[in-house]
C-alpha cells in the first residue's frame, strides 16, 4: 500500500479491494458518494445507450453531467505548463473551498478524485499516488 501524504490518501472503493483498471468507477464512487456497484450499473446503462465502453470519456462525462457536474478545460500556468495533481489540490482549495468534490483526468489515461476528507484541504483519493501527473479536463459540482 502507498503511504498517505499531505496531498494524497490511499482509497480503494472496489468492494473486493481488487487492484484493477477500474479508476473511472472508483473515482466516480468517491465524488458522487455512491457505491462502486451502483456506479458500475449506472455506467453500463449509459454506455449501452451511447455505444461506448464504460470507461470512455463520453460515458463518464455524461454521467457527471447527469449528476450536476460541470466540465472545465485543463488549467495552465502563465508559461502554458499544466498543473500537477499535487498542485491542483491547492488550486481547488482556493478556487472552490474545501467541500467541493472534483473528478479529473490526470496523465493521458487515468482519472482520479479530489476530495476533502479530513476538513483541511483537498487530497487525491486513489489506489496510487498520481500527484506528479498533469491534470487535464476536470468536473466540478458547483452547487454542492
Amino acid at each position: 500500500m502507498v503511504e498517505d501524504t499531505d496531498y494524497y490518501k490511499y482509497y480503494n472503493a472496489n468492494p473486493s479491494n481488487h487492484d484493477t483498471y477500474d479508476c473511472v468507477i472508483r473515482s466516480l464512487a468517491v465524488v458522487l458518494q455512491k457505491s462502486w456497484d451502483d456506479v458500475f450499473d449506472d455506467l453500463v446503462h449509459i454506455a449501452h445507450e451511447l455505444k461506448y465502453d464504460i470507461a470512455d470519456p463520453h460515458v463518464y462525462g455524461r454521467y457527471l453531467e447527469i449528476n450536476g457536474y460541470k466540465k472545465f478545460n485543463q488549467l495552465t500556468y502563465s508559461d502554458n505548463t499544466r498543473y500537477s495533481a499535487k498542485d491542483f489540490c491547492t488550486y481547488l482549495d482556493n478556487a472552490y473551498g474545501l467541500n467541493v468534490p472534483v473528478f479529473a483526468r490526470v496523465g493521458s489515461w487515468h482519472v482520479t478524485s479530489f476530495v476533502n476528507g479530513d476538513n483541511t484541504h483537498h487530497k487525491i483519493w486513489d489506489t496510487w499516488n498520481c500527484g506528479e501527473s498533469k491534470v487535464g479536463p476536470y468536473w466540478v459540482k458547483l452547487d454542492f
